[in-house]
């Protein structure tokens, strides 16, 4: 969540397939298409699209990314490289559960981490942390000042479509399993600036790591 990184785009579509990505705050567009047997591989993102705080100066970096048949896309960095998956409305179901999925570190300044990303305006979202966090009061202002929610408390925003907010915590605190309940789908990305298994933590060492989780409707 902090470094330059790409997208890999491809199909299986023999035809050509047409993929859009826009990045309103920036003004970024992007246009391109592929085949079964050409893909984009290396679809540059520059370090300053990625959300580096919960500050509101981050608060719009949604990346957006549309095509006209079915694609598969990938994020991938020197460190790491997960799948990204598409958000999808159920019919009938108004309530949306996701877990963030993370571990802790040896490295005190290094941060349990998870990224919230809106996809639809006004949707609503129920934050309950395993961990004590920092939370902006009002995501929706300029300046807000943060509470602090402690442990199986619950803190309630309001994200827009596009909106971002990163939540994280260090001194090797381990936020997994902290619960998120919307109303409407989300784009969740959980991981750690440089996490650690237990042995890593002897050795010492540490990774960064990050993927996407997707509701538990679909587990």
């Amino acid at each position: 969540m902090r470094y330059s990184g790409y997208l890999t785009i491809s199909t299986l579509s023999p035809l050509n397939v047409t993929y859009n990505i826009t990045i309103d705050s920036f003004n970024y567009t992007r246009n391109g298409t592929v085949t079964k047997n050409s893909p984009d591989p290396y679809v540059y993102l520059s370090s300053s699209f990625y959300t580096s705080s919960s500050s509101f100066a981050d608060r719009f970096k949604g990346i957006h990314l549309t095509s006209d048949q079915p694609i598969s896309v990938s994020h991938f960095s020197y460190f790491y490289e997960y799948l990204i998956l598409p958000y999808h409305e159920y019919p009938g179901v108004s309530q949306y559960e996701y877990y963030a999925v993370s571990t802790s570190s040896y490295r005190n300044t290094s941060l349990s981490q998870v990224l919230l990303v809106g996809c639809i305006n006004n949707t609503v979202i129920s934050i309950i942390p395993t961990v004590d966090l920092f939370i902006p009061i009002d995501v929706q202002k300029n300046g807000s000042d943060d509470i602090l929610v402690t442990k199986g408390n619950s803190h309630t925003i309001t994200l827009h479509e596009g909106q971002t907010l990163l939540l994280g915590k260090g001194n090797g605190s381990d936020i997994s399993g902290t619960h998120f309940i919307s109303n409407k789908p989300l784009t969740v990305i959980t991981g750690h600036q440089c996490g650690s298994t237990p042995d890593m933590i002897e050795m010492p060492s540490c990774h960064e790591m990050q993927l996407q989780v997707s509701p538990t409707i679909t587990w």
